[in-house]
């Protein structure tokens, strides 16, 4: 074998690596400040037609339109919580209206802003 080319590395070696990254991040967190320091920040917010959201929660009747679930608690209300969506997001030229939204349960509406999948997107363009 060459030098410069290594094997991958065992299983008990990424074992131990991760227990020592582990135990260094725990070090790490310990010695962190207890208070945290705040900042000011200046951002944009685009005002929502409540009609819209309103039509798009009763249109769900308490079911995500991603997973096809009930909603996973109900507010204090007795309403099912679920959260509207724009499929086409607002900062991206979406429109605020009943074709582009969405009602999700908290864990879809997490997963639509982290992953952000093409198959979902579409999916719910189609499906609602």
């Amino acid at each position: 074998m060459c030098p410069h080319q290594r094997l991958p590395p065992s299983a008990e070696s990424i074992k131990r690596l991760t227990i020592r990254y582990r135990w260094l991040y725990e070090q790490r967190a310990k010695r962190s400040r207890k208070k945290a320091d705040t900042r000011k920040t200046q951002s944009s917010y685009y005002e929502r037609d409540p009609w819209v959201k309103e039509y798009t929660l009763r249109r769900a009747n308490g079911i995500c339109q991603l997973c096809n679930l009930p909603a996973p608690f109900n507010k204090k209300n007795g309403d099912p919580y679920l959260e509207t969506h724009h499929v086409i997001w607002l900062a991206e030229g979406g429109d605020d209206s009943i074709e582009n939204t969405v009602s999700l349960c908290p864990n879809c509406h997490r997963k639509m802003h982290v992953v952000n999948s093409k198959a979902d997107r579409n999916y719910l363009k189609t499906e609602h």
